[in-house]
């Protein structure tokens, strides 16, 4: 967990931790490609660390409520935890 937080951190934006094993990044002004790659950057980091992650990215290029925001990354979050597991069993 710490390892993890120490990754993040690194990061230019502002990242909290929600509690247990839950972090949250505010990117703001940032293209939406570059969102994407930073994520594929934090998950290829962590997997040298031998950290798994579920990463949910939501990207808004117009004003929203920060719950549906929110909502929308939490679902992106559970797609891929749900994709995880669907490649650890096709191995």
């Amino acid at each position: 967990m710490q390892r993890v937080g120490t990754i993040l951190q690194d990061i230019e934006s502002s990242v909290y931790r929600l509690g247990g094993d839950e972090f949250v990044l505010f990117l703001e002004m940032m293209p939406e490609d570059a969102c994407e790659r930073m994520v594929r950057q934090l998950e290829a980091t962590c997997e040298q660390e031998s950290i798994s992650v579920a990463i949910g990215l939501a990207w808004a290029s117009r004003p929203e409520t920060i719950e549906a925001l929110w909502q929308r990354a939490d679902d992106a979050m559970y797609e891929r935890k749900r994709q995880q597991k669907i490649d650890l069993l096709d191995v």
